[in-house]
């Protein structure tokens, strides 16, 4: 939703360059170059630009999120642990001791 795409810009901060994040390099809201192509980006991107490679990204993690909840959520509920994985990947969700709670009712 509207909210978890405006709590994750302002986790994730907004860089119109490339830059390096704990070795990967990153640009815009936290597009990760070692995932994605980055090579047709060319910055300084705007900030429409960084936005739109979020919500590109964001449908992965929503997906995986979708998928290893077994409980029903509401969309702040939904977004927060979408932001939660995006920012430590699917496989650390999968793992989490959050998703087993969450699961587990």
């Amino acid at each position: 939703n509207k909210a978890g795409l405006k709590l994750i810009k302002k986790f994730e901060g907004f860089r119109s360059r490339f830059y390096v994040d704990k070795g990967i390099i990153t640009i815009g809201y936290g597009h990760a170059c070692h995932v994605y192509d980055c090579s047709k980006i060319h910055p300084p991107i705007s900030r429409a630009k960084g936005e739109a490679l979020l919500k590109k990204d964001l449908v992965v993690f929503e997906k995986c999120v979708d998928s290893l909840t077994q409980i029903k959520l509401n969309s702040n509920q939904f977004s927060a642990l979408v932001s939660f994985t995006y920012n430590l990947c699917c496989e650390a969700y999968r793992r989490s001791t959050l998703r087993r709670k969450l699961n587990a009712g």
